[in-house]
């Protein structure tokens, strides 16, 4: 919106909604601003920041030829404790393992929230407004499930405004291309040392992930949601306008949520008017029976570059093994 406000010629007819974007911006600013504060001074309260961070290559150096050369690619999704001392994890995996949609995302955010003291009883999650990764129905199925097979008795998840997500875990991603600068990567593990050796003090947590690890969020959504857009006053939910989702684990099925970081919340029943599910029976499947294939064109490139010697001799068994398309040359 601020660019085309920008670039327009005539900025009178987008005046209003331009204004309605910078408010919200504030808002959803000092929202974080405050839920931080909150949660700083209070101690059964976790809060974080996640973003996935944008694709790594595998390999990755300044060897020339690999400019041409299709490479792996490595997905990092970075969570940033809001409290000190500001601990940082990163949860990762190759692309033979998982994609980088809602069911890596959902999992990361599963395996973190299980991970988080006893002792705390609520967390609060910001993130941009990327429908296909964080705004979803996929990711509302997983935190309700969440909350109610944890010790965790509240979640809230909360978006900034779209075009204004600078967040603190931006500053973990910053720190691992610093780290990376002048380090040649090869394989998986040289990400995970490039990760570890991004901040000196406190270095951040890596944590590995496999196809096996990730769970199959449409089917959980099918397990749970069977009422998706009628809201408890009868209007339809818009998904995309939502700012705050709350989930109670005092209210089995029910969702909280608001188009704004201010105001009360509304509710949808997502269990519907029939017999609800037994939670005690609900239990996320696998996404993924196997590694996911590479392609044909993408492993020619890999083997090219071991058979010229940039890849390291040490490591072409590995390459040599990717699961792939059959019909390879090599």
């Amino acid at each position: 919106m601020c660019t085309k406000y920008t670039l327009s010629r005539s900025k009178e007819h987008l005046q209003q909604e331009y204004d309605a974007h910078i408010e919200r911006k504030l808002s959803c600013q000092q929202a974080k601003t405050d839920d931080k504060n909150w949660a700083v001074v209070t101690n059964n309260v976790a809060m974080a920041t996640f973003d996935l961070q944008s694709v790594l290559q595998v390999p990755a150096t300044d060897v020339s030829p690999l400019y041409y050369s299709r490479k792996l690619c490595m997905f990092n999704l970075t969570i940033y404790d809001m409290k000190p001392p500001n601990n940082g994890y990163c949860y990762c995996w190759m692309e033979t393992d998982g994609k980088r949609g809602s069911n890596e995302v959902g999992t990361c955010l599963y395996r973190w929230l299980s991970s988080l003291p006893t002792t705390v009883e609520e967390a609060v999650l910001y993130s941009d407004t990327c429908g296909g990764q964080n705004r979803n129905q996929f990711i509302a199925a997983l935190l309700l499930y969440v909350v109610q097979k944890t010790h965790l008795s509240v979640i809230h998840q909360k978006f900034l405004e779209r075009g204004h997500t600078s967040m603190e875990v931006d500053s973990m991603h910053a720190a691992i291309e610093c780290a990376k600068k002048f380090t040649p990567v090869y394989s998986a593990l040289d990400w995970h040392c490039v990760f570890r050796a991004a901040r000196r003090h406190h270095p951040y947590e890596v944590v590995p992930l496999h196809f096996s690890d990730f769970y199959d969020l449409k089917q959980l959504h099918r397990a749970l949601f069977r009422n998706c857009g009628r809201c408890d006053d009868g209007s339809k939910l818009q998904w995309m306008k939502i700012k705050c989702l709350k989930f109670v684990k005092a209210d089995q099925g029910v969702i909280h949520y608001r188009y704004s970081h201010d105001g009360d919340y509304k509710t949808i029943n997502v269990f519907g008017r029939g017999r609800p599910p037994k939670m005690n029976t609900v239990t996320p499947v696998m996404a993924y029976k196997s590694q996911l294939l590479v392609t044909k064109s993408k492993y020619d490139d890999l083997q090219k570059l071991c058979h010229s010697g940039v890849i390291p001799y040490e490591l072409h068994g590995w390459y040599k093994d990717l699961p792939t398309a059959p019909g390879n040359t090599w």
